[in-house]
């Protein structure tokens, strides 16, 4: 795995720097900014780190294909706003997720309204 291919996933995903560096186990102060080193080629992947990033990647493919069964089959309960962020958030169209900012960009709004109407329409589902 090369850093574009870590930086490809990582947004297919929606996962952050930090997201990505707790899958793999990793800690300390400096571990967002080595994700990001990976992510542009600036110091080389370990091969034990390498091989965690695949297995954690499919694993949270796997939960977010279940998790987007769940919204698919729920939608309909909620308003169409709601609908509208969980959609471009849970990549619902397109199987590709979308960062709180992403979102708040598309639909003209700031980040923290989109994470209230997401956090909302989560427990309207009833995921929590």
């Amino acid at each position: 795995m090369d850093g574009t291919e870590l930086r490809r996933r990582r947004e297919a995903l929606g996962l952050t720097l930090e997201e990505v560096a707790d899958l793999i186990g990793r800690a300390g102060p400096n571990r967002r900014q080595t994700i990001s080193q990976w992510e542009r080629g600036d110091k080389p992947i370990p091969s034990a780190d390498t091989v965690s990033l695949r297995a954690a990647f499919q694993s949270e493919a796997r939960r977010l294909s279940g998790l987007r069964r769940r919204l698919r089959s729920r939608l309909d309960v909620l308003t169409p706003r709601q609908r509208e962020v969980m959609v471009l958030r849970y990549g619902l169209e397109n199987a590709t997720m979308r960062s709180l900012e992403d979102v708040a960009r598309v639909l003209k709004v700031c980040r923290q309204n989109v994470a209230e109407v997401e956090e909302y329409a989560i427990k309207r589902i009833g995921l929590v």
